[in-house]
């Protein structure tokens, strides 16, 4: 989460006097996964649903971050063969 998103958030909590541990309390949630929520970690549109409808936080302080896509075939086609024989095997490929 960016710098100024933190401190908006932390602002908009300080303004309600709810603490971080207060609000996952009453979301019934930990406050670890409400950390993570928050940083855009995880997407829970029902939490975010909840945050924005009945605590008032700006939906723009509430994006979610895209994670980085998993390699695809062909990236892991280009990957080196393993240094040692794949557990079960007595040999090593023949590409090695």
């Amino acid at each position: 989460m960016a710098e100024d998103t933190r401190k908006a958030l932390r602002l908009h909590l300080i303004r309600r006097d709810l603490r971080p541990s207060d609000l996952a309390a009453g979301l019934g949630i930990s406050v670890q996964y409400l950390n993570n929520i928050l940083a855009g970690v995880r997407r829970a549109e029902p939490i975010r649903t909840r945050l924005i409808e009945e605590y008032g936080i700006p939906a723009s302080l509430l994006r979610f971050r895209k994670r980085k896509p998993a390699p695809r075939g062909s990236e892991l086609q280009s990957m080196p063969p393993p240094a040692s024989p794949i557990i079960g095997q007595t040999e090593l490929p023949s590409n090695v």
